[in-house]
């Protein structure tokens, strides 16, 4: 695992801080995960760019990796898991932030994701089975979080696929290439004025309100990604 990090966001987490957050959270993580919670335990790393394969044209930014007592409660990953916990499946769990509008990498320990009604009925007899991390990959998905945010319901579609386990990820993670650069740059010069006026709302929407997010589902697809592309590349 070849990571460099710009920022650490807590020192290394000694093993008996990592099996306590396993306890609490009712799941074994993966060796390669755990192993990343010793070593650098949270922050963002230098090279922080990947494709979601949903949206192939602009490589999305891993804003930071949560960590364990990290210095701030929106970079923790127990504060993240107390925040999901009860309203999405039980073992899917957040472990970084994408500099996308309301999206998360996370976990998905889950055997049966499709939660069929047999699913369903096991579910209900015996608790939700979640995978091996000894005997099988448990890959991490790219959680579109608007319309959970929105409505506080969890929807298996906003789920998407980005690597088959944590060292496929790490292993993607990369610069944005000129040409890539030079793509943001070009987009931004065709967004129209009202457009552009929409990405300022939506930015205010980012603010917490205590009665929540509320976001719309029908707004310009990427508006805010590329509206923050611009205020990094100017």
């Amino acid at each position: 695992m070849n990571l460099v990090f710009d920022e650490h966001f807590a020192p290394p987490a000694p093993e008996n801080i990592v099996k306590e957050f396993e306890r609490q959270i009712k799941i074994q993580l993966p060796k390669t995960y755990r192993n990343f919670l010793h070593t650098h335990n949270g922050g963002h790393p230098v090279h922080d760019h990947f494709i979601i394969p949903i949206e192939n044209y602009f490589p999305a930014r891993l804003r930071y990796f949560y960590g364990l007592d990290a210095n701030e409660t929106y970079e923790d990953a127990w504060a993240q898991f107390k925040i999901y916990d009860t309203w999405v499946p039980f073992g899917l769990l957040m472990v970084g932030k994408i500099d996308v509008e309301c999206a998360e990498l996370c976990f998905d320990f889950r055997k049966y994701s499709n939660m069929s009604a047999y699913a369903q009925i096991r579910r209900q007899l015996f608790g939700s089975e979640l995978l091996d991390p000894h005997r099988n990959n448990i890959p991490l998905k790219y959680f579109d979080g608007r319309h959970f945010w929105g409505t506080r319901k969890f929807r298996e579609k906003d789920l998407h696929p980005v690597a088959p386990n944590f060292d496929g990820f790490i292993s993607m993670l990369r610069d944005l290439t000129s040409v890539e650069k030079a793509k943001i740059t070009d987009s931004m010069k065709k967004i129209s004025l009202g457009e552009k006026s929409q990405a300022q709302k939506e930015f205010v929407k980012f603010q917490p309100e205590p009665s929540g997010i509320q976001l719309k589902e029908d707004r310009p697809p990427r508006l805010a990604f590329l509206a923050q592309q611009r205020m990094k590349l100017q």
